[in-house]
């Protein structure tokens, strides 16, 4: 997973959620993404977003509040920052040429498929968040 991938999958994933993913959501939702033979996304993530938090290209924020018929939660969301949002920007335009080695451009051309963990699902992934 590139710096490039975790941003567009960010957003991705707030344009289909209507508000930034919680830590539920993005974890569940990065594992099901994996491409096939590599490591798993909610486990690369972590590093990637650790770096990207103490750059300012994204932040926790508390619940925006009322979405997709659901109430408020008490979890905190992960967010792009202006910063993240004008970076992503950059890079689509730019290719994954402009941030490594390689001129092949993977991200902008990947499709999620991103969806609400289930009450099962949801139950059994919380102890590994």
């Amino acid at each position: 997973m590139t710096n490039h991938d975790f941003l567009v999958f960010l957003a991705g994933a707030r344009d289909f959620f209507g508000v930034w993913p919680d830590e539920l959501q993005l974890y569940f939702n990065l594992r099901e993404n994996t491409p096939k033979g590599q490591t798993r996304w909610d486990q690369q993530a972590r590093a990637v977003m650790g770096r990207m938090l103490k750059r300012g290209l994204i932040e926790w924020v508390d619940c925006p509040g009322p979405v997709l018929g659901f109430k408020p939660c008490e979890k905190r969301h992960l967010a792009l920052t202006t910063l993240g949002q004008a970076q992503l920007s950059s890079w689509n335009q730019l290719g994954c040429g402009s941030h490594t080695h390689s001129r092949n451009c993977h991200a902008r051309k990947r499709r999620f498929d991103i969806a609400k963990p289930t009450t099962r699902l949801t139950k059994k992934r919380k102890a590994h968040i």
